[in-house]
C-alpha cells in the first residue's frame, strides 16, 4: 500500500496550536433583554441601537433621516432584485426565428411553426404532420455539378461563352475623347508652366525686396552707431 501522504506547513500548523481557527458565531446573548440576537442581518442589535442620528451643520435640520435611511434601504432593495432579474433574463438562451405570440397574427404563427419543425436534424421530413398540411419545402437547393468529360462540340461552346463574356466586359474605346484630351494636354500644360513661372518671378521680387531692406537697415545702424 502506498504511504499516507505528508501534510503541508499550513495543515501542520493548527496541530502544533500556532494557528487556530476561530469561526465568529453569527448570534451572542444580550443581558438586558436575556435573548440572542444576530451580529448582521434582519433583527440585527445595529437595527435596534440607531435610535440617534448626527446631523452634520451643513444638513437641513427639518428633514426626518430616519424616514430618508428607510426610502434608500427600500431603493437598494428594489435595485438589487432589478439587478438579480435582468441577470437571470441574461442568461436565459435566445431562440432565433421565434417571434413574440403575445399579438401575433397567422402569419407570425407560422413562421414559428415553420422554424420549430425545420429544426431537426431532418429539416421536418419526419415530424408529425397537421391534416392537411403539405411536405415541408427545401429551402436548401442542391449543387448541380457538369460532367469532367464532354464532346469537342460541347466544349467548344463553352470556351465561346467564355471568350464572349470577356467581350463584352472589355473597356471600349472613345476616340473622340482621346482626342480631345490630346489636343488639351499641351495647352494645360503650358498654362502650368507660365502660372509656375510667374510664382518664381514674385517670389524673386519679394526676395529682392528684403535684401534692400536688410542692406538698409545695416546701414542705417552703421550711420548712428548702432551696435
Amino acid at each position: 500500500l502506498p504511504k499516507p501522504k505528508a501534510l503541508t506547513k499550513w495543515q501542520n500548523l493548527p496541530r502544533k496550536k500556532v494557528y487556530q481557527r476561530k469561526d465568529k458565531d453569527r448570534r451572542f446573548g444580550i443581558s438586558i433583554s436575556e435573548d440572542w440576537k444576530p451580529n448582521f442581518g434582519h433583527g440585527s442589535i445595529r437595527n435596534q441601537e440607531d435610535w440617534i442620528k448626527e446631523i452634520p451643520d451643513n444638513a437641513d435640520p427639518y428633514i426626518d433621516y430616519f424616514a430618508k435611511d428607510k426610502e434608500e434601504k427600500k431603493e437598494r432593495i428594489a435595485k438589487n432584485e432589478y439587478q438579480r432579474l435582468r441577470n437571470i433574463a441574461a442568461s436565459k438562451v435566445k431562440v432565433t426565428n421565434m417571434e413574440s405570440v403575445n399579438k401575433a397574427d397567422k402569419h407570425q404563427l407560422a413562421r414559428s411553426l415553420s422554424a420549430a419543425k425545420t429544426s431537426t436534424a431532418s429539416l421536418g421530413r419526419f415530424t408529425d404532420k397537421l391534416p392537411k398540411e403539405g411536405a415541408p419545402k427545401d429551402k436548401m437547393k442542391k449543387r448541380k455539378f457538369k460532367n469532367n468529360t464532354c464532346d469537342a462540340k460541347e466544349e467548344k461552346e463553352n470556351y465561346q461563352k467564355i471568350f464572349e463574356s470577356l467581350e463584352k466586359t472589355a473597356p471600349k474605346l472613345d476616340v473622340d475623347q482621346a482626342v480631345q484630351r490630346y489636343i488639351t494636354k499641351p495647352m494645360k500644360q503650358g498654362g502650368a508652366n507660365e502660372r509656375r513661372a510667374q510664382k518664381k518671378k514674385k517670389h524673386n521680387v519679394w526676395k529682392n525686396k528684403e535684401m534692400k531692406n536688410k542692406v538698409f537697415r545695416g546701414s542705417k545702424k552703421n550711420r548712428f552707431g548702432r551696435k
